[in-house]
């Protein structure tokens, strides 16, 4: 017994069980996570200039319809200027997604494509994913005849500019009827009607 007892475990096997272990824990982790921590991503900063209200950390951005990446993360800054309060939106795009686009880029520069992107009209967008929950997404989007507008508060993110978003737009085109309906003169238009009559 006290033989048996003082045998140790042969050091080699203990190596193989844990090379082993890490083996299939490598290995698990790609195929549920489908190989993503070894696709390459590009991270970008967003200013809207809008409420980010239903807006989370891991909603989607999509192109046409496709999901071509995630929101990262969402701060609160102040405009060292202006004292405007800021939301920063961080975004990071899955090259696999929008592999045939980056092809595009001139002598191997991301800031480049970028650049002519946004050139050509590259602008995002908030949109709602259900009106019910009011939960939101964020959209790629051309529209060559929207201003350019950049904030250029963060120098390490490439920073993409922003639109309004159709509901804003909505809100605003109602306000500005309103306000055109308000401001018509119906007492005026009365006294006239009434003495024309």
């Amino acid at each position: 017994v006290e033989e048996s007892m003082s045998k140790q475990a042969n050091p080699a096997i203990i190596g193989v069980f844990v090379l082993g272990a890490v083996f299939i824990a490598v290995l698990g982790l790609t195929v549920f996570t489908s190989g993503k921590w070894f696709t390459e991503k590009s991270e970008f900063v967003i200013y809207f200039n809008e409420s980010v209200n239903g807006l989370n950390v891991g909603a989607l951005v999509k192109m046409q319809g496709v999901p071509i990446g995630k929101v990262t993360d969402i701060q609160v800054q102040l405009h060292p200027e202006t004292k405007q309060i800021l939301t920063p939106v961080f975004i990071e795009i899955d090259h696999a997604k929008c592999q045939q686009i980056l092809q595009l880029k001139p002598s191997g520069s991301k800031k480049l494509l970028m650049e002519q992107l946004i050139k050509n009209g590259l602008r995002m967008q908030l949109q709602y994913t259900s009106l019910v929950t009011g939960q939101l997404y964020v959209q790629s989007l051309l529209q060559p005849g929207t201003p350019v507008i950049l904030m250029g508060l963060n120098q390490d993110y490439a920073e993409l500019p922003a639109i309004a978003s159709s509901s804003v737009q909505v809100q605003k085109s109602i306000a500005d009827i309103m306000r055109d309906f308000q401001a018509i003169p119906f007492h005026e238009l009365f006294s006239e009607l009434l003495i024309t009559v």
